[in-house]
């Protein structure tokens, strides 16, 4: 099986196809077009999975494609897309935490 993540914005896309083990096979970046669907289908996998960002105001017009076309494509919540701010919002804390001084905030007695 090869899975096709899709990064979709207004005016274009960028597609990156993996492998079982997640290993890149091949990007593709440019406009929505029927290009994209030869592009994937040119892969030779036996099965072919899209999985985009739930924005549906942005990826609607390629979900109405890929379905037309018979394709198969899971909706990937956008809060499991998103960047990691766990490591950032926890140094946040901590800054917080010392003040302006950069030292550890004390105990309280």
């Amino acid at each position: 099986m090869i899975v096709i993540g899709v990064d979709v914005h207004k005016h274009e896309l960028t597609a990156v196809a993996v492998d079982e083990l997640g290993r890149p096979l091949a990007e593709r970046s440019g406009p929505l077009d029927e290009e994209l669907l030869a592009w994937a289908r040119s892969l030779r996998g036996d099965t072919l999975l899209w999985a985009l960002e739930d924005c549906r105001h942005v990826t609607s017009g390629l979900e109405q494609m890929l379905l037309a076309a018979d394709e198969r494509l899971v909706r990937v919540p956008p809060r499991l897309t998103a960047p990691r701010w766990s490591n950032a919002r926890q140094v946040g804390h901590d800054r917080r935490a010392r003040g302006r001084t950069g030292r550890p905030a004390r105990a309280a007695p």
